[in-house]
């Protein structure tokens, strides 16, 4: 028994809290009157706290940082552990406050955004399955929101993509890595190829194989256990189109090869042209514009003009056509139309005339000061001629 030192009623010792500087262990005072001790000064005792709070903020935001970077794996377990205890308080919560703390998270953010941006580059990196896997997920759950979704910002990114039309397709270019491929079969036949995107050439021949729709160069042959190899990479078609021609007139009297003729390596060069109509339009502005590719300009205007056959649906409505402006030389099909289509994005009418290397880096040669322009007969000259001459700077010769 022990007489508390307040009320001085005799309790048992089970009433008095523990008090390690005292000699008997215990504290003087028993747990009732401790208890009404505190009731009795609870709106004294947050007064004085919160006045403590306000006076030394910096000291108190630095002594929770020590702790928190003593153990920060203790202290985001402990967190963890009390958004799990209290979640229902914590949900509620949010749903109170929605409107505030979406405030505080997007001044947050705009007051801190490169530090934020650097921390979501790191995770993306390190969590990138986790990330597509959720994504997945989501997509999966909600595919009503994410058509309403694509509904409502269809304009947007239809926009976005004609502003960074020239930008994706340059950075698809440097990306595309040409390659000549071999097919080994079980048999021992082999068939030569190139393509930028060999595994799914590959795919595509398996494809047609299986539907009976191919050339007789690969129909009958089994797929099952065929072998796609790697023999040369190339920077360009034209390139690979070259390394192709000399591999297979290497394998040509092989009897396992497939390939039943030796290719013409590249001897063509390809031309973007500008030509215009002669017939004026009703509101007396001058004649329309058309962009074109071809590898004989001289040809391609005859043809326009309806002296020769194959001059297009459009054009034959407002002959008679001329001569304005001529773009390349370009080595290959692929890249003449690369620039044609951008030419025809970028500029309109007359402005066509002044297309520089500032609007693309796919525009080269003389244009409208080309000789064609004053000599629609102009003949253009073969690729080996055209290696011989000295190139003009800019030129990617293959």
């Amino acid at each position: 028994m022990k007489i508390c030192g307040h009320c001085k009623n005799s309790q048992d010792e089970k009433e008095f809290s523990k008090g390690k500087g005292r000699p008997d262990g215990l504290y003087p005072t028993c747990k009732t009157c401790q208890r009404a001790y505190r009731e009795g000064r609870r709106e004294l005792k947050a007064q004085k706290d919160k006045e403590y709070r306000e006076n030394n903020k910096d000291k108190i935001k630095a002594q929770k940082k020590e702790y928190r970077n003593k153990d920060i794996e203790k202290t985001k377990r402990l967190k963890r552990e009390e958004k799990l205890r209290n979640k229902e308080t914590y949900d509620r919560y949010k749903r109170e406050h929605q409107e505030e703390l979406k405030n505080s998270w997007k001044h947050y953010y705009l007051k801190n955004r490169e530090k934020q941006i650097k921390k979501a580059q790191v995770y993306a990196k390190q969590n990138k399955d986790k990330i597509a896997a959720r994504n997945k997920k989501y997509q999966l759950e909600h595919p009503q929101k994410r058509r309403e979704y694509r509904n409502l910002h269809r304009n947007l990114d239809r926009a976005y993509y004609y502003k960074t039309a020239e930008k994706q397709m340059l950075t698809k270019e440097k990306k595309r890595q040409w390659v000549v491929y071999k097919i080994l079969f079980a048999n021992g036949a082999f068939y030569l190829g190139s393509s930028c995107q060999a595994q799914c050439r590959f795919n595509a021949h398996k494809s047609l194989v299986r539907k009976d729709r191919h050339t007789k160069t690969l129909r009958g042959q089994n797929f099952e256990g065929a072998q796609l190899l790697t023999l040369s990479l190339c920077t360009s078609e034209t390139e690979a189109l070259a390394k192709e021609a000399s591999f297979i007139g290497a394998e040509k009297e092989n009897p396992l090869c497939l390939n039943q003729h030796v290719p013409n390596p590249p001897s063509k060069l390809y031309w973007v042209y500008v030509i215009q109509s002669l017939v004026g339009r009703e509101n007396g502005k001058p004649g329309f514009y058309y962009v074109g590719m071809t590898h004989d300009p001289a040809q391609r205007l005859r043809a326009h003009n309806g002296e020769i056959k194959g001059g297009g649906k459009y054009t034959s409505q407002h002959r008679p056509w001329e001569s304005r402006a001529l773009y390349g030389p370009y080595f290959s099909r692929s890249e003449a139309l690369k620039a044609e289509y951008t030419l025809k994005r970028q500029k309109r009418g007359r402005n066509r005339l002044a297309w520089t290397k500032k609007n693309s880096p796919l525009c080269c040669g003389e244009g409208p000061l080309h000789p064609w322009v004053k000599n629609p007969l102009w003949k253009p000259p073969t690729l080996d001629a055209w290696k011989k001459q000295n190139a003009e700077p800019g030129h990617r010769l293959p």
